[in-house]
């Protein structure tokens, strides 16, 4: 996923959900024109995306190590 430096996309939270599913990602910088405007078109879906992940993250007991 290639995302920019926002807040949604750097919290821990979104990082860790996203590593545990072995997915990559890519941070833009702010500056990098052409490709904010992927961000802009992909956001809805990472969004939504990352409300499902973190709704089953929660419903879900993982054991204890």
């Amino acid at each position: 996923i290639t995302t920019n430096a926002s807040k949604n996309f750097i919290s821990k939270k979104f990082l860790n959900n996203v590593t545990s599913l072995a997915i990559k990602v890519k941070k833009v910088p702010i500056k990098a024109y052409n490709l904010i405007s992927k961000v802009k078109r992909y956001y809805v879906v990472i969004y939504y995306t990352f409300k499902i992940i973190t709704s089953k993250l929660e419903t879900t007991t993982l054991p204890k190590h």
